[in-house]
This record gives C-alpha cells, structure tokens and sequence, in this order.
C-alpha cells in the first residue's frame, strides 16, 4: 500500500549569529545564577587542579588533548578571575565559555507527498520535493549523477543538538561504538557513560537522543537512508552518523562541549565534521580544537550564518577562523540565487549550497522542511565524506580543492563567495 510522507513547512534561519530572543534556561546551564563558566588553556594539563584552586574555581571538564578545562567561577568575581589567570605563567589563555544557539522552529503548511520513482532516482517518498538533490532547472548539487558512481559514505561527525537515532530513516545510518552498551557505566574506559552511538554532553551518558529537532534535520541531509521507499533520501545512501550532541533542547551550547566533542568524533575516526552553529566571538579553546583535527586529517564544513552579514567585514565562528580545514557554506534558493538571510563575502565564504526550505528527518520520527545556512552545510558535508570514499581516504586538502574547484559557477555567487558557484558533487567527483 502506497504511504504518504507528511512534511511540516518550517521557515526559520537555523543558525543564530548575534542576539537572540529570551529563552528558558538550558539544561546544562550553571544553575546557580550566581556562577560563570570559564575556560583555562593550560602549558600543563597537570597543572589544572593547582590553577583552579588559585582562583576558586571549580573543574566541570578537562580536556587532556587541548590542554585545557572548562569551570566555573562566582559571577561578580569572573573579571577578576580572568584577569589574574591571563596573568599567570602557567596559563596559554582565559576566557569566558562562550555560547552558540540555533533558531526555535516554526510550524507550516503540511505536505501530502507522492512516490517519486524513475530509473535514475530513487524510490524516498519524498524524493520529488528534493530540489536540492536533483530539479528540472540547475539549482541542485546533481546528486542523481554523483549516484551513478558513489552512494555510500564513510563516518561523518554530526556536531549539534543530537540525533534520533531511532528514526526510521537514520536508525541503519548510525554510527556505534562497538565498546560501549547501554548499562550506565563507561565501559570503554574512554571518559564517556554509554556513548553507543557518540556522546551527549548535555544529559553526560547516553547518545540517542534530539529533543531540540536540529541535529536530526541535517543528519538526514547528510545520509537519510536512500532508496528504502520511506520519507527523504540524503546525499549519502549508506553511511555512519556519529552523533556529538552539544546543544541542549533550546538550541544553545558552550563552546567547549563542541571542542569536547571534536577530540571525540577525531579519536574515533572521523575526518569530516558537520558544525551547523555559530557566535560572533571567537574562542581560543575552540581554535585549539579545530587545529587539533588538522592535525589529524579531518575537515570541518561550518555554516556561514543567517543575519544578512558581509563576514568579510563581521566575521562569525566556526566558519571564519583562519584554519584550511574549514569550508564555510552560505545558502542558495531553488532559483540559484543567495538566500536573502545567507552571510555571504567573496573572501570568507566559500561556496552556496542548498539551503531554502530544505525537506528531511525531524524529531518524533517526523520530517520537516527548514531553511538556513545549516541546511546548506550538510550538502557539503555528505559530498566530503563521498568524495573520501570514493577517493579511498584522500586527505581533506584534497576533498577540499575537488569541492571548491568542481562548482558550478553562478552570477549570484561571483561577489558573494570565494570561488562564486555553488556546490557540484558530481563534478567533484568526477574530478578523483
């Protein structure tokens, strides 16, 4: 019997680069109102308990690998903190944990979707909505042709507010950690209660859950199962979703989770991470996390942003660092223009992608259309990971030049990005 994929309209920028609305606390906000969470980077990780303790400072987390700690501090002493500790020898920097947030989603029209079938396409229910994968006019990334010769994809990092991983249309995309079970103890010794399917920073045990929806919208971009007659098909058929869930149920999160979570998703393997956030501040301990994985071959493909911004003059962070690991992805519309909300600068941000309302995987085992540079990322994302399949694990300079140079080239894009064209993956992957 023929089903129906029901897609609820969302039209929201999903990432937040600025100010943001009030929101309730988040759950892994200090809750006393009366503390600030601090970062420390350190010459000596064993010096971090000495350190904390001159200042009164309480250790939430150490981070070995990037020699630093996140703590916590009595809010009217944080200047002072800070300022004693960029004083001391012993410490590289301080400064403030700094917090990212997605956009809260909003609620649509919904959709009554046929079956799309034909030779060259698969048989997802929604496939025929998909205008980013493949449309009548050239606005899409030609992923029916990048099909032709690669459908499935290596581990891919997802860096957000989590992942159903029960969803139908991921649950045999997942990535699990084979040391570890659901019993409530680390049993891989690796730091981390029950990271089966990638770790949760907010709950601290545990991998499988999205209460927020965002994670699991651009998981499904990335590798929604494809060709298994049910809801939408991702770029990667076949593929392994880490989950690295670092925002809580609001949308926010602190910069040293995502850090946290980097060192993870590296350590296990992965050489392409999605990161559909941002802030306007940058941070030293999130630099040090992203040199952390050029350093170990992985590529992280970060949203531009949705405020309108020339980043070339207002730069937002992750994407804007000054790393060569990092693509930064600005938004299209389905007539190949640059979203009205996308960030844009022809020296900052790299190339379009797909990014106006954009139909995939939702929370509760739903699906949902959204809009924003976070949706665009993931099309990058997935095609990285095919192109290191395909390429049998070429290094991320070169996954990056084949993304940058195979684009298809559009007025809209010239001034707007780095190489003025949006995302091709079968040129890119062509070009191997």
């Amino acid at each position: 019997m023929r089903r129906a994929l029901i897609l609820l309209t969302l039209l929201a920028c999903s990432v937040i680069l600025g100010a943001a609305a009030a929101q309730a606390a988040p759950e892994n906000a200090v809750s006393a109102a009366a503390r600030a969470r601090i970062v420390i980077g350190l010459q000596r990780t064993d010096q971090a308990g000495e350190v904390a303790r001159s200042v009164d400072a309480r250790i939430l987390r150490r981070l070995v690998a990037l020699r630093l700690v996140a703590a916590t501090v009595d809010e009217d002493r944080r200047n002072e903190v800070l300022a004693r500790l960029r004083s001391d020898p012993r410490v590289r920097y301080a400064e403030l944990d700094r917090r990212v947030r997605v956009v809260p989603p909003l609620i649509g029209r919904r959709l009554q979707l046929p079956l799309a079938r034909s030779s060259r396409t698969p048989n997802d229910e929604g496939f025929s909505v998909q205008y980013g994968l493949r449309d009548s006019g050239d606005s899409d990334i030609d992923a029916t042709n990048a099909w032709d010769s690669q459908t499935a994809c290596p581990k891919v990092g997802v860096l957000d507010s989590g992942i159903q991983t029960g969803h139908p249309d991921l649950k045999s995309n997942m990535w699990t950690n084979d040391g570890e079970s659901n019993n409530g103890i680390d049993d891989d010794g690796n730091g981390f209660v029950d990271d089966h399917y990638g770790i949760d920073l907010i709950q601290g045990k545990n991998s499988g859950k999205d209460p927020h929806g965002h994670g699991t919208h651009v998981a499904g971009i990335i590798a929604a199962k494809g060709n298994n007659t049910r809801g939408v098909a991702g770029v990667c058929w076949k593929a392994k979703l880490m989950n690295l869930r670092f925002m809580d149920s609001h949308g926010g999160g602190y910069t040293t989770d995502a850090a946290t979570a980097i060192v993870y998703a590296v350590r296990h393997g992965v050489h392409v991470i999605n990161a559909s956030y941002g802030s306007y501040k940058p941070s030293d301990g999130e630099k040090d996390a992203i040199a952390y994985a050029q350093r170990h071959d992985t590529l992280i493909v970060a949203a531009a942003g949705n405020d309108s911004e020339d980043s070339d003059q207002t730069p937002s962070y992750p994407a804007d660092y000054d790393f060569d690991n990092i693509i930064s992805v600005a938004a299209s519309t389905s007539s190949d223009k640059l979203a009205s909300f996308s960030n844009f600068g022809n020296r900052s941000v790299d190339l379009a992608a797909p990014g106006v309302e954009i139909g995939s995987t939702w929370k509760g085992s739903d699906y949902r259309y959204m809009s924003g540079t976070s949706m665009a990322t993931p099309f990058v994302t997935a095609t990285a990971a095919m192109l290191r399949k395909a390429g049998d694990g070429i290094s991320y300079t070169r996954i990056r030049n084949l993304i940058l140079n195979n684009v298809d080239r559009k007025g809209a894009f010239s001034s707007t990005t780095v190489t003025g064209g949006r995302l091709n993956a079968a040129r890119a992957l062509a070009d191997i």
